[in-house]
């Protein structure tokens, strides 16, 4: 399963003891009458919305954002040794805590709100005083718990997942600086991935992590080096089943682990799996817009495919469609009812109450569903269908967030910086 969390360690996540505190409390997080240890809260409070708002922006999973849930208090004293905070990492519509670890690995606290109102620009934002507002509700569109559950998902896959955890970080002076920026927020805890480094083992046992514009370069010097490309078919059929269309090379790392034959993916960033954009206004920018996905039990291939199109067209268009349907097949085996009730136990109660079982019977759809729609990606594979303009999707040119987030943890774990 890796080391995500290094064993037992994450898991002092929260004791008794870390405050919520007045932050805390502003953002609506209070601690659980029955258990000081855990937090009480809604995701999103903001996202409830009017019928007539749900049939112009779409429904989404607003029950879900607005669903008082519980969740751990992290315990920033106690988990994994101790955590201190390095610095904001990330960009596009989140910004990310860097924590390093006592343990000497990397963790990032991802909070679950979106504010996909900073992929505006200000100007534009500026001409149109309420259109801030209308792309900011697009946030319920995203699952609170998407990144949870995909993670699982792609661990029962045998992809190099890390485990995340909900979490809620309390108002702690521990946090330094970053405090009035992230106390009292709900969000993940995860390993950032790193390689092996001043006798600590790599995370999954990797000697070395880099990021797509290295491997391109690598791949094209020769010298032997190649990518697991059944590894990355996997990845990007756990892609079709969760529905995430966000997969441009930005959010990919590789990992080179003793073992394992040729570049292993790191997928990254799963923010859009399971997104449901609807109502009646974006279903008139849709068209234009190729990541406005509606998860449903059928597959929107060719969005699915448009991101991930320069990478699929050059690791995965040699191999066979045999090949291709043993890997769907073996992921419908590894998806079984089994490894979905181990990773919806991952979600809050409420989240699943307030579903209503929807999520778990559109992804067994999906599932069974798998091997036509792996086969309709490959088609649009092997067509070799012109990529993109180049752009932050290219594979030359990664997302400038990636890198930041990178140098960001870097920067805490060696003396000195990278």
């Amino acid at each position: 399963m890796g080391r995500g969390f290094a064993g037992a360690a994450v898991i002092g996540l929260c004791l008794a003891g870390a405050p919520a505190g007045a932050l805390a409390a502003e953002r609506g997080l209070a601690l659980c009458p029955a258990a000081p240890a855990r937090a009480c809260a809604a995701a999103g409070p903001g996202y409830e919305a009017d019928p007539v708002r749900r049939a112009l922006v779409g429904r989404g999973y607003r029950a879900l954002w607005t669903a008082p849930v519980e969740v751990p208090l992290l315990d920033l004293a106690e988990a994994v040794g101790g955590l201190a905070p390095i610095r904001v990492v990330g960009g596009g519509q989140s910004e990310n805590l860097a924590l390093r670890g006592a343990d000497g690995r990397a963790y990032t606290f991802r909070p679950l709100e979106k504010d996909l109102s900073r992929l505006v620009s200000p100007t534009l934002q500026r001409a149109v005083p309420r259109l801030r507002r209308l792309v900011r509700d697009q946030g319920a569109a995203l699952h609170p718990g998407a990144t949870v559950l995909a993670s699982a998902l792609g661990r029962a896959a045998g992809l190099l997942e890390p485990e995340l955890r909900l979490v809620a970080l309390p108002d702690d002076a521990r946090l330094g600086t970053f405090r009035a920026r992230f106390a009292g927020r709900l969000g993940t805890l995860g390993e950032h991935p790193t390689p092996a480094a001043e006798g600590r083992a790599g995370t999954f046992g990797a000697t070395e992590i880099v990021d797509t514009e290295t491997l391109v370069a690598r791949l094209d010097e020769g010298g032997g080096a190649c990518v697991d490309a059944r590894a990355y078919l996997r990845a990007r059929l756990v892609d079709l089943v969760v529905g995430d269309a966000d997969r441009h090379p930005g959010n990919w790392r590789w990992a080179r682990v003793p073992g394992r034959a040729g570049w292993q993916p790191l997928p990254e960033d799963r923010d859009l799996a399971f997104a449901r954009f609807g109502g009646a206004l974006l279903r008139l920018v849709k068209p234009f817009a190729p990541l406005l996905v509606t998860f449903d039990e059928g597959y929107e291939i060719e969005r699915l495919a448009h991101e991930a199109r320069a990478l699929d067209e050059r690791f995965l268009a040699p191999m066979s469609a045999a090949a291709w349907d043993v890997e769907a097949r073996a992921l419908q085996r590894a998806l079984a009812p089994a490894a979905l009730d181990e990773a919806f136990a991952r979600l809050p109660r409420a989240w699943q109450r307030a579903d209503g079982g929807w999520l778990r019977r559109t992804l067994e759809a999906r599932v069974a569903a798998l091997p036509a729609a792996a086969a309709a990606l490959r088609a649009l594979v092997v067509a070799g269908v012109p990529a993109p303009a180049p752009r932050a999707s290219d594979p030359t040119a990664p997302a400038a967030r990636h890198a930041a987030h990178a140098r960001g943890h870097g920067a805490g774990l060696r003396p000195g910086g990278r």
